[in-house]
């Protein structure tokens, strides 16, 4: 997979930009395509999944969050995306806290807005 240069900077800076709150890291990439990273939830015995706790925390920065869907970096494979490369290849050690889960770092797309 190519990746876009003006896109990739965007992952690299956000991932980049460590923060250790559970304020979530986000750009918007072009309309109904937005750019997600946080650091993972380190609660004990949490009972709400991490995609959930994921989408709570942009709630309030997202508009229209009800119609996107999220695609992990990490999980690319599992959304049919067989092409895209992991996260170590293309972000080096900043990709490697993805891989290990503890950095969250997503696109979300609102597909009635991406498609057009």
């Amino acid at each position: 997979m190519h990746m876009n240069p003006r896109i990739q900077d965007i992952w690299l800076r956000l991932l980049d930009a460590g923060d250790s709150s559970q304020t979530p890291q986000i750009e918007r990439v072009e309309e109904g395509y937005y750019a997600v990273v946080r650091d993972a939830s380190i609660r004990a015995k949490c009972p709400v999944s991490p995609e959930r706790e994921d989408f709570r925390a942009v709630k309030p920065f997202i508009p229209h969050l009800v119609r996107t869907r999220a695609v992990y970096l990490n999980k690319a494979n599992a959304f049919g995306l067989a092409k895209a490369e992991s996260p170590v290849v293309w972000a080096g050690q900043l990709g490697e806290q993805v891989e290990r889960g503890t950095r969250h770092a997503f696109a979300i797309v609102d597909a009635d807005v991406f498609c057009q």
